[in-house]
């Protein structure tokens, strides 16, 4: 399946909505039936598992594994 990799952000606005797991145990915070996985920027852990490529821009998600927040952005050119 393809990969992209999120952009690592230092911290969040104050108002930025982050997705997070209560289970420590766990690693993907979204999972769905597309063909496209998104990837923590900093340790190259799946965050988002078989979603559809630019369908879930502008989240910003904490990864379990090593505590980065990652963010899916738009690029300039449109493309992620």
């Amino acid at each position: 399946m393809p990969r992209g990799k999120l952009t690592v952000m230092k911290h969040p606005g104050k108002t930025a909505a982050v997705l997070t797991l209560t289970d420590k145990s766990k690693t993907v915070l979204i999972k769905g039936k597309g063909d496209f996985d998104y990837v923590c920027g900093e340790c190259g852990t799946i965050l988002m598992e078989g979603v559809e490529q630019d369908k879930c821009l502008g989240l910003v998600l904490l990864c379990n594994k090593c505590g980065s927040f990652n963010a899916a952005l738009l690029r300039p050119n449109g493309r992620q």
